[in-house]
């Protein structure tokens, strides 16, 4: 199996897919990691390594946001059927009470574009998150945006009266042993250099500043979004994926109860046309040729994914830097090589 990922990534860098990426596949109790390729095309970068930090862009709203959402709904602090603005007065949209908590979670509330307004600056932008009128009636249509991520945000961290960072801080990454994840990556690494550089934007290298434009916008006066702008290696990001994959248990640390995990495996708005889970994707093609019944996961922008088949004791993490240096026109090559990683594993861990 590593060599077949081995073959596969360096296929890629030769087809300048990305640079360089890092694989990590939990089977069972065995973790294994594979490397290819260096952050940047120069020969002078850095080697890719299971340590490198890379900005793991959508990958934030499933570590930590879709997580810490499913927390507080164990800890009754949180209720799926009550409406955003039991938990947001502020939002003044209309149809706002529709709005329900498993829709944001399901991302089946449809809002408008960020990025078509990400050059707005912080204080307007968030305005128009809470005031624009819905593109749809919530809870009829799946949507993928980065708008119920956001809003989802917004209530966690007034639910949990704290920064989404600390929260994810104390309630996921410490108990984990994620010591390289960060909203805020000059706190993780001793140098920049750690960190696979981004997309360049108007001659700007992005390296160690979140990519996604929005959140650039948004958390431009330090906060800290939902929807994107976490950091992390693939050694760190495959630890809540091998507790998932163990019923929410890893070591000592409990991230959520088994029967959540059973949840994430079904289609929890059975009304829609996509199978959708609460916080995740669910049996998505990106995930491998044939995908197992159950499986869920999450893409990043970036080039980075993560996919978790609790039933047959396996998953795994991709991260790479597939914008560098500049984004493609079309996801074909990216979702190629994930489909393809994904093909490889489940040939080794299924009978």
């Amino acid at each position: 199996m590593d060599t077949a990922i081995a073959t596969l990534l360096n296929d890629a860098i030769t087809k300048r897919t990305f640079p360089g990426a890092a694989v990590g596949v939990i089977c069972g109790d065995q973790a294994t990691f594979v490397t290819a390729g260096r952050t940047a095309y120069e020969d002078d970068s850095a080697v890719v390594t299971p340590e490198t930090i890379y900005d793991v862009a959508s990958l934030t709203k499933s570590v930590p946001l879709g997580i810490l959402a499913l927390q507080l709904i164990e800890q009754g602090r949180l209720e799926l059927d009550k409406s955003l603005p039991d938990y947001l007065p502020e939002y003044a949209a209309p149809g706002g009470g529709d709005i329900k908590i498993r829709y944001l979670l399901t991302y089946t509330v449809i809002g408008f574009p960020f990025s078509k307004y990400a050059s707005e600056s912080t204080q307007a932008l968030r305005r128009r998150i809470l005031t624009e009128p819905l593109g749809g009636i919530p809870g009829q249509e799946y949507l993928y945006t980065n708008f119920p991520a956001y809003l989802l945000g917004l209530v966690i961290q007034r639910v949990a009266n704290q920064p989404l960072d600390s929260l994810a801080k104390h309630s996921l990454f410490d108990p984990l042993g994620m010591r390289r994840t960060t909203f805020q990556a000059s706190e993780a690494v001793g140098s920049v250099d750690e960190v696979a550089p981004t997309e360049v934007v108007d001659d700007t290298v992005l390296r160690g500043v979140v990519h996604d434009e929005s959140a650039r916008t948004l958390s431009a006066d330090g906060e800290v979004v939902g929807h994107a702008g976490l950091f992390s290696c693939v050694s760190d990001m495959l630890r809540p994926v091998q507790a998932l994959v163990h019923g929410g248990l890893l070591g000592q640390a409990r991230i959520l109860e088994a029967s959540t995990i059973e949840l994430l495996s079904q289609d929890q708005v059975p009304q829609v046309a996509d199978r959708v889970t609460y916080g995740f994707e669910l049996e998505r093609p990106w995930m491998a040729t044939t995908v197992p019944s159950g499986t869920f996961g999450k893409t990043g922008f970036t080039g980075c994914s993560l996919v978790v088949s609790p039933q047959h004791r396996v998953g795994w993490v991709l991260l790479s830097n597939h914008i560098h240096p500049k984004r493609s026109v079309t996801r074909e090559a990216i979702n190629a090589i994930r489909r393809e990683i994904g093909d490889v594993i489940l040939a080794h861990a299924l009978p």
